[in-house]
């Protein structure tokens, strides 16, 4: 099955995922490996459902317009 084929049938290698995402590789590898995202095995790759991708998205908590951004007192 080709590159396209996969994609077109709702299914992502973990790059792809990343890029969709706009997240490290690693990030979307730890997620499977810690069991917070889904990855199937298909021979030596592993893909990504994309439903299994944006439930695991739904799922992380959200950060408001300052939360996560260090604040210096001047």
């Amino acid at each position: 099955m080709s590159i396209t084929s996969y994609a077109s049938s709702g299914m992502l290698t973990v790059s792809e995922a990343a890029e969709r995402e706009s997240l490290a590789v690693s990030t979307i590898r730890n997620a499977i490996r810690d069991g917070e995202l889904v990855g199937r095995r298909i021979g030596r790759a592993v893909r990504i459902r994309v439903a299994d991708l944006e439930a695991w998205e739904r799922s992380l908590p959200t950060m408001g317009p300052s939360e996560g951004v260090a604040r210096r007192k001047v």
